[in-house]
């Protein structure tokens, strides 16, 4: 099992690198059409097509397993809080259990989508240049389904009480253990 964790993080650093790497194409990419557009009065063409198809939604979907394994996610435990330390890891557990169904299901609509857009060629004009953005929509599933696959092998630790080779932050092993250790 930890083994796979570990299998496991290492695509969620590939895919962490690939979308710093856009990240990077992005700002550069943009500067160039700025530059191009105000000193030159000749822009490059698609700049605002590829940037919102492609950089942005790399930007805002791959990473999202890198926030799962850090649990990194916004949360709120207005409530949970006041519940004893075995009923709050229980619970934060079951909200897992939703969360993987739900990124399931996103991933599986996602995919669909992708399908579709691809089999009708989908693309947009922008500046006379034809931008495919069909690609694009195989963004969303890779990075949902990477969601999904975190969220999955976090519940297999949890339920058969194996090591995790994610070398994740999950609140109920080491951030609670070095709480303990203040006290």
């Amino acid at each position: 099992m930890k083994a796979l964790g570990q299998l496991l993080s290492t695509m969620i650093l590939l895919m962490t690198i690939f979308a710093g790497v856009a990240i990077f194409l992005m700002m550069l990419h943009i500067s160039a059409d700025v530059t191009g557009r105000y000193f030159f009065n000749n822009p490059l063409p698609a700049t605002i097509a590829i940037v919102s198809n492609y950089y942005m939604v790399i930007a805002t979907f791959i990473p999202l397993a890198l926030a799962q394994k850090r649990d990194m996610h916004i949360s709120v435990e207005v409530v949970t809080q006041l519940f004893p330390q075995g009923v709050q890891r229980h619970a934060y557990n079951l909200a897992r259990i939703y969360s993987a169904a739900i990124f399931a299901l996103l991933t599986y609509a996602s995919w669909i989508q992708a399908e579709t857009k691809r089999s009708a060629g989908s693309y947009v004009m922008e500046l006379g240049a034809k931008v495919p953005i069909w690609p694009g929509y195989y963004l969303l599933p890779i990075g949902l389904g990477a969601m999904t696959l975190v969220l999955v092998y976090q519940l297999a630790v949890y339920f058969s009480g194996a090591q995790s080779g994610l070398g994740d932050t999950d609140p109920w092993t080491s951030r609670r253990d070095d709480q303990l250790e203040m006290i």
